[in-house]
């Protein structure tokens, strides 16, 4: 929902995730490529089957082989992220880059309701936030978007990786910045930006 209140739009969207939007967290990012960019904690679904919809968070779950720690580069074409709706699906949800964590996790060792994250800029705590902040859970957040491409046809292949929401709002990022987000039992992920 915070999301969303500062995106200005008054429905959960989705992107595409293309294998070029992958950055190292252990490689420096530059922000040379980007607008405007912002950053934001996220939970990486990975899945061990396809998954159709329709489908509900328990069937999102026995999908799920793993889930990581993880980052989304936002940026915009519109300026201040000021759009509306049709505007920001056009510019694939302001999706632009995403970074993983190194470690994954069963997510029969999580609760990923409660699953809490403490986000940091230049190691100060700019956010916290819950799973829940994700539509009450992530993984209903997964199944909406897994539901809603089932109205297109598509579905989600065995492998690829979704990102389940942004667990706060999103920070501007500047030269030298350091972000950090750590989850409780899930790690963390850390990256740096140079110019």
């Amino acid at each position: 929902m915070a999301k969303q209140k500062m995106m200005g739009v008054h429905e959960p969207l989705y992107g595409v995730l293309l294998d070029d939007m992958e950055l190292d967290q252990h490689d420096p990012i530059s922000l040379q490529p980007f607008i405007h960019a912002k950053i934001e904690p996220e939970i990486a679904f990975v899945f061990e089957r396809d998954i159709k919809g329709p489908v509900s968070v328990p069937e999102v779950l026995t999908a799920t082989a793993y889930v990581m720690p993880a980052f989304e580069i936002i940026d915009s074409r519109y300026r201040d992220f000021k759009f509306t709706l049709p505007d920001v699906i056009a510019d694939n949800a302001s999706s632009s880059r995403f970074i993983l964590g190194d470690r994954i996790e069963n997510i029969d060792n999580l609760d990923l309701k409660v699953i809490g994250s403490v986000f940091k800029k230049n190691g100060q705590v700019m956010a916290t936030g819950t799973g829940a902040s994700v539509m009450g859970h992530p993984a209903r957040a997964v199944a909406w978007m897994v539901n809603k491409l089932a109205e297109r046809g598509q579905f989600v292949k065995a492998g690829e990786i979704v990102l389940s929401g942004a667990l706060t709002e999103a920070f501007r990022i500047k030269k030298n910045d350091v972000f950090s987000v750590g989850f409780d039992g899930l790690g963390a992920v850390q990256v740096v930006f140079t110019t």
